[in-house]
């Protein structure tokens, strides 16, 4: 699903899959790079680059949306920066400096958005402190959001 990175800022989609694209083209090329995913009503689920990946379809089954998310228990802030300077870097390296920064300290929530011809991204790190459940699961969350740009 690698795309050479000078045609990544122009593509219309996200990775190799065109916006608009239908779930039996995605599962075929899925199946084709042996990665295993679960089918759920308008909504295609399976693991990308580490993170969980969701990619979500409108009233006419087209492609519309891939939101990638992985988080970290409390006790992994650390590793949760980490991860989250890693995709910001492979982000970065695809698709240039983004053309919108934010580091919100009091909520504890940095958002950087690119807009490309034909896709915005969103990367957003919560890094705040919270107990989510008492195991401490899901403490700090790294999402990133596609979309097309009409």
């Amino acid at each position: 699903m690698e795309r050479h990175h000078q045609n990544l800022k122009d593509f219309n989609g996200w990775e190799s899959i065109p916006w608009n694209s239908f779930p039996e083209m995605i599962k075929q090329a899925l199946e084709r790079q042996s990665i295993s995913f679960n089918t759920f009503e308008g909504l295609l689920e399976f693991t990308f680059q580490e993170m969980r990946t969701y990619l979500k379809f409108n009233e006419l089954n087209q492609l519309r949306e891939v939101h990638q998310s992985a988080d970290f228990h409390l006790l992994e802030l650390e590793k949760s920066r980490a991860f989250y300077e890693k995709i910001k870097q492979r982000l970065i390296h695809k698709y240039n400096q983004p053309q919108y920064v934010n580091d919100d300290k009091s909520k504890e929530v940095v958002s950087l958005h690119w807009y490309l011809p034909h896709t915005q991204i969103k990367l957003q790190y919560d890094y705040q402190y919270k107990v989510v459940d008492e195991l401490g699961a899901g403490a700090y969350l790294i999402d990133v959001y596609f979309s097309p740009q009409n």
